[in-house]
């Protein structure tokens, strides 16, 4: 390494650099909130419509620097190839587009959860699994399925892990799109950490897999079958998980230690084989960490802009404090520090 290289990898494998860098992106965006909110009644906030276009024009980049997160993550973590940064944009296109074939499954099959009001958990559960982690995992798996000719061709198991996760990327970004729409901007750090990784992991650790199976020719069909039928479950589980019969329950952690086990399976898929890779200039903790902080700027932004005051903030930052525990566990399975 060069020296400038050399001091780039020991400050972002430094624990103390990360946390001062993050602070300083959360302190600057509360500054820049309390700024936009002494000009509140000026230009733009003097119409409430033009209050409210403002507000949701923030959706869209919201879920876009979300995405670009997770896709840096992904693509540094497992390719040293050319043109890395976008031969795996495709995939992710493909993922948005799989949410079209599962909106047409529940459309005109009239596939879907039931809204009966006594369910006992056992049925709930089944149903999450059934209508929710069943349809989602197929359509992202079948289109992941064009990539597979180019991966047995030239590829290895973690290429199809990173592959398959980007596809999982692209169907959870269309997804964000909803959720910050109806829940605002302090959704999106939440989601960040727990709903995207799940569909980058769980559809990356299926799409593993469906290689495998292919590149042996149907010899692992039993594994590939165990791996969906557990992936599939683990999908409706963890959305089971945030619901009020969980929480009732006492049950609604379980969907944290999914998301771990999840975390620790995949992470190991994307690692490469050669030790020459293992070395990374700039470490994918500290791009983790500063992407939180970033999504967590732009959410105290579009929270005060919408509360119309201060209380905004707090209200993301509160979201912020809660998933750190979350947090660090892709901090340890990154392995870095």
């Amino acid at each position: 390494m060069t020296n400038w290289r050399s001091k780039l990898h020991t400050l972002s494998h430094s624990t103390s650099f990360i946390w001062k860098c993050s602070g300083a992106i959360i302190i600057a965006s509360l500054l820049a909130a309390q700024l936009a909110q002494s000009f509140r009644d000026r230009v733009i906030y003097k119409t409430p419509s033009l209050a409210v276009v403002a507000s949701n024009e923030w959706v869209l980049p919201l879920a876009l620097l979300a995405a670009s997160v997770w896709y840096l993550i992904l693509v540094y973590s497992a390719s040293r190839e050319r043109w890395r940064w976008v031969r795996y944009l495709p995939a992710v296109l493909a993922g948005v587009l799989s949410v079209s074939l599962l909106h047409w499954w529940h459309g005109a099959l009239h596939f879907g959860m039931t809204e009966e009001q006594q369910l006992t958990p056992t049925h709930e559960i089944f149903q999450w699994v059934m209508y929710v982690g069943v349809p989602e995992e197929v359509a992202k798996l079948l289109f992941f399925l064009p990539f597979i000719p180019l991966l047995l061709r030239n590829g290895s198991a973690s290429k199809a892990a990173l592959t398959a996760g980007c596809v999982g990327l692209g169907f959870a970004l269309d997804e964000n799109l909803g959720y910050y729409q109806n829940d605002g901007g302090t959704a999106a750090v939440g989601r960040f950490v727990t709903a995207n990784f799940m569909h980058i992991a769980l559809t990356g650790i299926l799409g593993g897999w469906l290689y495998e199976l292919l590149r042996l020719r149907f010899h692992k069909a039993t594994e590939f079958l165990l791996a969906f039928l557990g992936v599939a479950a683990a999908h409706g589980v963890y959305d089971f998980s945030s619901t009020e019969s969980a929480q009732n329950l006492g049950v609604d952690l379980v969907g944290i230690v999914i998301l771990a086990m999840a975390a620790r399976f995949y992470l190991d898929h994307l690692r490469p084989e050669e030790l020459a890779m293992r070395r990374r200039t700039i470490s994918c903790t500290f791009v983790f960490c500063i992407g939180c902080s970033l999504l967590t700027g732009a959410a105290i932004l579009l929270a005060v802009n919408q509360a119309g005051s201060m209380k905004g903030a707090v209200a993301a930052l509160r979201q912020t404090v809660a998933i750190i525990p979350v947090a660090l566990i892709y901090v340890r399975e990154f392995r870095e520090l």
